[in-house]
């Protein structure tokens, strides 16, 4: 598929089969016309939708907002992009977290989902920037319910995780609202 988005608006996000991003850096985005004609070939599930509809005589679809591909693509690896440096990693995950609610904050929790496990990645091998990455998901109190429930189940999921460093924990407790 076409990598280009398209300046009409409407980009769609295109995850993996395991709800992961294919690319990290930069982000795997589709028009909104190739993740339709995805759709039709039945080649992707839709996750979350837009608001707005096409429509043709004979059919009306929402707009996807992201996708899923339904068979599993191997990842490839980007030299720009590596866990092993902590700025690229901050500077990708945190600003997909902090700067791109659509799909961060995406209904299904796909969003959350990914930000645990990057968290739980990263924890083992660079606490300090793992516990920073937590921030967005301490914000749960702003959301409506449903996010807030998937905002905390991701903040528990993290905080069950077996040899979870102290700083990592500390911060998921805080934002949990419980003692350290």
């Amino acid at each position: 598929m076409n990598a280009h988005v398209s300046q009409g608006g409407w980009p769609v996000l295109v995850l993996n089969a395991d709800f992961r991003p294919l690319s990290y850096y930069p982000l795997s985005l589709w028009s909104w016309q190739d993740a339709i004609k995805a759709v039709f070939l039945d080649r992707v599930n839709i996750v979350e939708q837009y608001d707005r509809a096409v429509r043709s005589p004979s059919f009306e679809i929402q707009l996807p907002s992201v996708v899923s591909l339904k068979s599993f693509v191997k990842p490839t690896t980007h030299p720009a992009f590596t866990r092993a440096n902590p700025n690229r990693l901050r500077a990708l995950v945190g600003t997909f977290a902090q700067a791109n609610p659509l799909h961060f904050h995406a209904a299904s929790g796909a969003g959350y989902a990914f930000l645990g496990d990057e968290v739980l990645a990263l924890d083992k091998a660079n606490p300090t920037t793992a516990a920073r990455l937590v921030q967005p998901l301490g914000q749960w109190r702003r959301y409506d319910a449903a996010r807030q429930g998937l905002m905390c189940g991701a903040l528990e999921r993290i905080l069950a995780a077996p040899g979870l460093s102290p700083n990592t924990y500390e911060m998921v407790a805080k934002s949990l609202g419980r003692a350290s």
